[in-house]
Order: structure tokens, then sequence, then C-alpha cells
């Protein structure tokens, strides 16, 4: 009886250190989207304060060219600077947003470390699964650690969300294969759920900025997947069927050893 009794404090306890890990990542997230909303609208903003002039122009000249087409040029002339103004300016404000991005350090990272420290950072209720079956003979990815990371925790992240109420499992394999697009020898690591699956008709949209089907969800995760794998060199694609579940899988190219 008094085993049975510890049996359920510690069940209990690890109820409610999941709850804990569940509520200090749901805080995280909204604290990054409350800063990326902030840089969002500064952004719009400041955007948009360099379109105005342009647009302004653009509508003067449309005017002249159908009311008087042989004054153009010399409007234009007038106008010029104008536009040459707006446009250094956006090109200040992308060179000042670019700085915001940390610079990035590449070299040779080996994949099956890089997966187990995010498979291990992830915090899975009771009922999942999370498996990690990649061979530690592959060969190392030449790319930033910190993109690496940021890419499969995002994919572990939405597989895990992907799971219904009553548990399922995820899965991270790798192998080195032929990529059938670029029919060259790669790299290749596949992150799989047992989730809801992916309607066909969103496949095509799931990487794009902002579209989500979550109703606290911000829509970057997986368009952040796909930007970071381009830095990283490789490419992604994603198979979906509903109620099975859904693979991501990451092409790297080899390392120039």
């Amino acid at each position: 009886e008094g085993r049975d009794e510890v049996g359920r404090l510690a069940r209990l306890l690890n109820e409610m250190t999941a709850r804990l890990r569940q509520g200090v990542d749901r805080l995280r997230d909204a604290e990054h989207r409350a800063t990326l909303g902030e840089v969002a609208r500064q952004v719009n903003h400041d955007v948009r304060n360099g379109l105005t002039p342009l647009r302004h122009v653009l509508k003067h000249l449309g005017e002249v060219a159908e009311q008087e087409p042989e004054k153009l040029g010399a409007i234009f002339r007038e106008r010029q600077s104008t536009l040459d103004n707006s446009l250094a300016y956006l090109e200040e404000l992308a060179a000042h947003y670019a700085r915001l991005s940390p610079e990035r350090k590449v070299g040779l990272n080996r994949l099956d470390a890089v997966i187990a420290e995010a498979l291990a950072a992830q915090s899975p209720p009771p009922g999942v699964t999370l498996k990690n079956q990649l061979p530690v003979n592959l060969p190392p990815v030449e790319a930033d650690p910190v993109s690496l990371r940021r890419i499969f925790d995002n994919l572990l992240r939405n597989a895990l969300q992907s799971l219904p109420p009553e548990g399922g499992q995820v899965a991270v394999a790798a192998f080195l294969e032929e990529d059938p697009d670029l029919e060259e020898m790669r790299v290749q690591v596949e992150v799989s759920d047992t989730g809801e699956g992916i309607p066909a008709e969103n496949l095509d949209r799931v990487f794009n900025d902002f579209f989500t089907t979550k109703s606290e969800g911000t829509g970057l995760g997986l368009s952040n997947v796909r930007r970071l794998a381009a830095d990283c060199g490789a490419r992604v694609r994603v198979q979906s069927e509903e109620g099975t579940g859904t693979t991501f899988t990451l092409s790297f190219p080899l390392p120039n050893l």
C-alpha cells in the first residue's frame, strides 16, 4: 500500500513537472510573439514611410503620361530626386534591420549531437514518445550551429503540437541518400510525427509567412525553418496524410572536406 502511494506521488510529481515545463514554454512563446509583434509594427511603419513618396511620384507620373505625355521627361527629371531619396532610405533601412540578425559562425557540425540536444530540450506531455533514430556515422554538416538548433527546435515543437491529447510519437531519423530532385548524394534528416496530418490543400502553404491553422500560432515557425535551412544550404520538403501523420525532410549538402 505504501509502495502504491509512493507511485501515485511520483506520477503526480511528473505530471506537475510536465505542466510547469509547458507553462514555461508557453510564456517564452508569448514573450517571443510580443517582441516579434513590436518589431513587425516598427518595420511596417518604416517601410511605409519609404514607400509613400514613391507611390505619390509614380501616381503623378502616371497622370502626366496619360494627360500630357509630352511633359513626361521634364516631370520625371523634376521628381527624380524624390525617387532617389526614397530608394536610398529603403536601402539604408534594409541594412539597418540586417544588423539585427546575429552573425553566423559556419563550421562542421555533428547532426547526431545537435539533434540529441534538441530532443533533450523538449517537454513532451504524458503519452508522448520521442525517438532518436540517427546513426552515429553520418557525415558532418557545414552550417551555423545556432541555425541548425533553431531548425530542429521548430520542427520538434511543431510535431509535438500536432499530436492528439492521448499522445503519440515523434521520431527523428537520418540517412545518406541521393536527393531525388537534385540527383546528388546528400545527408537527409526526417522529423516524423503520428499527429493529425496536414490537409492536402494546405501542403503548399505551410512554409508561407504567417500561415497557420492554430488559434495561438504566429505562422512563422515553418517559414523560419525554410529560411534557416536555405542559410545552411539545405532544402526542406513535407509529406503528410490526414489522420496518419507528417514527415518533414531536410536535405543537407555534403561538406567540402
